[in-house]
């Protein structure tokens, strides 16, 4: 292998490592503000969720493991499209639920998807 070759192998893998870690870095920060909406929506209040402080609600299920979960509000298959159908409008979803309407908007439901899918 010439010089050159290993230079521009070298050169690719470097490339595809920057892009990575941009990628992630701003998927880290996705998760992040997910977490501070799901406290600031106060979820807490009716669910158990590690990683929020005083989440300790009995209300609603445990998201503790939420990530791991095969359904959404055992009914929608867990992927992050239903994921944020169901926080942008659950009585949409599942007609007479407990679980309010609380207006999230899309990003925001997005972020908070992306929180609730770490929790494994």
């Amino acid at each position: 292998m010439t010089l050159a070759k290993i230079s521009l192998a070298l050169s690719v893998v470097v490339l595809a490592g920057c892009r990575d870690s941009s990628t992630t870095h701003a998927h880290r920060d996705e998760i992040e503000n997910g977490r501070q909406l799901v406290a600031a929506y106060g979820c807490g209040s009716c669910h158990q969720i590690q990683g929020i402080i005083n989440a300790r609600g009995r209300v609603g299920p445990t998201l503790n493991g939420i990530g791991r979960r095969t359904l959404i509000a055992g009914k929608l298959v867990n992927t992050p499209a239903n994921m944020r159908a169901w926080l942008m409008n659950p009585p949409a979803v599942t007609p007479g639920t407990a679980m309010p309407d609380l207006h999230i908007n899309e990003s925001s439901a997005l972020a908070i998807a992306a929180y609730l899918a770490t929790l494994k």
